[in-house]
């Protein structure tokens, strides 16, 4: 259970996150796919494929903002004692940070890709440079 603030009701919040589940296991569900997508991609050099997680993760994070900031105005317009409760703006921000975390590789393989640095052909000369491939000394 979560703590009431001033007179901001557990069932209330309760109620928001129980409204939120279908939208949620919808983003899950779509990002896992989209994610597939991209490792899919990832083996076969089509960088379009690993651009579709891209794409999704930027939409998501949208997504993720607007649906905080109107919670936020929901909770702030229509509930006594919400003053104590404070826009998530680190949230926000960590958030963006990770999905920049995640994007910078895949966008560094589609340039790679796209230039023909990376590709099946070359990928055997690249090897090395991966730390998960044993060298060749």
């Amino acid at each position: 259970r979560f703590a009431t603030r001033g007179t901001l009701d557990d069932d209330v919040l309760l109620d928001v996150m129980e409204e939120s589940y279908l939208a949620q296991s919808i983003f899950t569900a779509f990002g896992v796919i989209t994610n597939i997508c991209s490792i899919v991609g990832a083996i076969h050099y089509k960088s379009w494929m690993v651009g579709i997680n891209i794409a999704w993760m930027v939409i998501n994070w949208i997504a993720m903002v607007v649906i905080e900031v109107m919670a936020y105005n929901e909770i702030m317009e229509n509930y006594a004692g919400s003053e104590l409760i404070r826009m998530p703006i680190a949230i926000l921000l960590f958030g963006a940070s990770w999905t920049g975390f995640f994007i910078y590789p895949m966008a560094s393989f589609i340039v790679e890709v796209r230039k023909g640095i990376m590709s099946r052909e070359t990928y055997a000369s690249k090897a090395y440079s991966c730390c998960c491939t044993p060298r060749r000394y």
